[in-house]
């Protein structure tokens, strides 16, 4: 559903959408929920992006400036299937997936495959996210850390450098390159620039909105990935 801009004039508008599915007249709704991400800005050097998700199918990222994650052409948007609502330790929200205009991933439950394009400044990008405090059907909250460091435990193919976001309810994206594929983070060593560090540090203290797995892009070859999450949380 879009609502189309003029040139001239402002278009306020307000519509809600009752139901949207393919089959016959009567037929089941299709079952499973996920918070897609309509919109994505991507900082130099293949940054994440940050905001919050809504419910069922609704999700708006606000980025740092960059590509947009919409679908063009060479592109495919992000396609979302298997699990869409994760409960985890302390953590619970939907899933779901983010991909630059000129790349392609599939999500599938905690999984995600496709190819991030080249680009020349390096900001292409997919990833795979979770809203951490998020009741079903509700919108977004946040959760205040109580720990220092972040738990993961992934496994990648198509040798992929890894990256984790975290995103806090300030609109703040801040990324940490992952040195393995299982381990603790220190949540105080995610920066907005974690490519050169020359950016702000998290402070650990900010309620979370969520986090995010990326893969990013580079400005020589297109990108192959195949990525799951068997863990992502806080560590005890």
């Amino acid at each position: 559903m879009v609502v189309p801009g003029e040139s001239e004039l402002s278009r306020p508008f307000e519509f809600c959408v009752d139901e949207l599915y393919a089959g016959d007249e009567g037929g089941d709704v299709p079952g499973g929920g996920s918070v897609g991400a309509p919109d994505a800005g991507v900082g130099g050097g293949g940054g994440g992006f940050g905001g919050e998700g809504g419910s069922g199918a609704e999700g708006g990222f606000a980025g740092d400036g960059g590509a947009s994650g919409e679908a063009d052409a060479g592109g495919v948007g992000p396609v979302e299937g298997g699990l869409g609502y994760l409960e985890q330790g302390a953590w619970h929200g939907y899933l779901y997936a983010g991909v630059d205009a000129m790349s392609s991933v599939v999500r599938d439950g905690m999984c995600i495959s496709g190819t991030v394009a080249v680009d020349p400044l390096s900001e292409s990008f997919a990833l795979w996210g979770w809203n951490v405090s998020q009741e079903l059907e509700s919108e977004a909250g946040s959760w205040t850390p109580d720990t220092t460091d972040l738990f993961y435990d992934l496994s990648a193919e198509g040798g992929a450098s890894l990256r984790s976001n975290i995103y806090d309810e300030l609109g703040s994206t801040y990324c940490y390159i992952l040195p393995d594929e299982s381990g603790n983070a220190t949540l105080t060593d995610f920066n907005t620039q974690c490519w050169d560090g020359e950016g702000e540090y998290y402070d650990g203290a900010v309620p979370l909105v969520g986090v995010q797995v990326l893969v990013p892009g580079n400005d020589q070859d297109p990108q192959p990935f195949s990525v799951c999450v068997q863990e992502i949380l806080p560590a005890p």
